[in-house]
């Protein structure tokens, strides 16, 4: 009955599921335990003449007073003797039938309980995190870890407490790799642990639903005999990575040798234009979560930033005559060709921002992190398609495309972003 990620104990039968029931010959169920409504709707369906079935009961009689050892390859079996006994007592002309079928199942549980303990050997799992009771036979059949974390439960986010214990385990058991088994209806908190352990030196894979195998994104990799999803960590092939890296550093050592002249008339124009210094540095955050300074020339009126950090408009006061040029055509942005050279940055990657606006957008958009794995740019996919941003919210617009890159980074995509960015500049579309 009960609908897909929906846990059992909070469901409530239909109407129409009651009447379903009414007309059945057997319905089998959990237990009062785990489904509250029994309590209430078993003894009706009992005077009615339906043969009712609660699963529970063989685990309280046979095994233990625990309703969750349902992992437990013996109650399994015990469960399917049962209820074959059940129906045989129904329907006797069908004796050999529910018998052969349930050998054949008890079989398969066999095999299956075999499978898990190999491949628990095979890839020297050790240690569950986890709340969940069930896993408390695990840990003493197997010979395993069960690990109980502050603030873990199916019915709660992971907290920064929660994380930060699952951090210290990482580094005290030195593990390796982390495999993520969550509800269907869980799979909203996905990003957020992913997010979380994305800094730490695990390999992650994920237990994927129905939806994940329809649609291809399971790659063949293998415990237990189940499919799993492994998150990459590598954005480019290794020689597109250093090739990426060669090109950075001819291109802007080239840019600083060869336009070296343009570099002393703007920097004339910029002292000339007003009071105050040529170039301009600001804190940025790079690849890594590292800060690093930025260098622009000045476009600014001097003072023009007091107070919290701001962003600059199409319409802004604040900056100087010739800022205004600078800008339009984005030659403020020239010197970082020396952050590019001596390797802060690169010729294309997501735009670095400031930590006071960082903060702010991932209050909303946590993924943000995805884009401090690689280096910043002096252009960007996001820059190319949406231009400057002048509020968090058009940053966060903005991010979807720099998302896009990411996901897609290739030599071929940064000709193509570097094509974009010369008509972009021509143009005259910065502000």
């Amino acid at each position: 009955l009960t609908p897909s990620g929906v846990e059992p104990h909070d469901y409530e039968p239909t109407p129409r599921d009651i009447i379903d029931m009414r007309e059945a010959n057997l319905v089998i169920y959990n237990g009062e335990n785990l489904e509250p409504w029994s309590g209430k709707i078993i003894p009706d369906l009992e005077k009615n003449g339906v043969s009712t079935f609660g699963v529970s009961s063989i685990f309280t009689k046979n095994l233990s007073n625990d309703p969750h050892t349902w992992i437990n390859p013996v109650s399994y079996k015990a469960e399917v003797q049962a209820i074959s006994e059940k129906l045989i007592t129904l329907n006797p002309p069908h004796k050999t039938i529910y018998e052969e079928n349930a050998k054949r199942f008890e079989q398969q549980l066999t095999d299956l309980d075999t499978s898990f303990v190999n491949g628990l050997k095979s890839c020297k799992l050790n240690t569950f995190i986890t709340n969940h009771a069930a896993f408390a036979y695990l840990a003493q059949r197997y010979n395993l870890t069960m690990m109980p974390i502050a603030g873990l439960s199916p019915d709660s986010e992971p907290s920064a407490r929660t994380m930060a214990d699952i951090t210290n385990l990482i580094k005290q058991k030195n593990i390796k790799e982390i495999i993520i088994a969550i509800e269907t209806s869980e799979h909203s908190l996905l990003n957020k642990i992913i997010n979380k352990l994305d800094d730490e030196d695990v390999i992650i894979k994920i237990l994927p639903d129905m939806y994940d195998i329809l649609t291809g994104s399971v790659k063949m990799s293998h415990l237990f005999g189940a499919p799993l999803i492994e998150v990459s960590r590598e954005i480019m092939p290794p020689w597109q990575v250093v090739a990426k890296r060669q090109m950075d550093m001819a291109v802007s050592l080239i840019i600083l040798l060869l336009f070296s002249p343009l570099y002393i008339i703007l920097a004339i124009l910029v002292k000339l234009d007003s009071k105050g210094p040529i170039f301009y540095k600001q804190e940025r955050i790079g690849r890594g979560n590292k800060p690093f300074y930025i260098y622009k020339y000045r476009t600014m009126k001097v003072g023009a930033e007091k107070g919290k950090p701001q962003l600059s408009s199409s319409d802004d006061d604040r900056r100087t005559n010739i800022g205004k040029y600078l800008r339009k055509y984005r030659l403020d942005e020239i010197p970082q060709f020396w952050n590019v050279l001596i390797g802060e940055m690169s010729l294309v990657g997501p735009r670095p921002e400031r930590q006071f606006f960082i903060d702010q957008i991932l209050e909303k958009a946590p993924h943000y992190n995805h884009l401090l794995k690689v280096r910043p740019g002096i252009t960007s996919w996001g820059q190319v398609k949406y231009g400057y941003a002048e509020n968090v919210d058009q940053m966060i617009e903005r991010l979807k495309f720099d998302t896009i890159y990411i996901e897609n980074m290739s030599l071929a995509l940064d000709f193509r972003i570097m094509f974009y960015t010369i008509v972009v500049v021509f143009g005259g579309r910065g502000k």
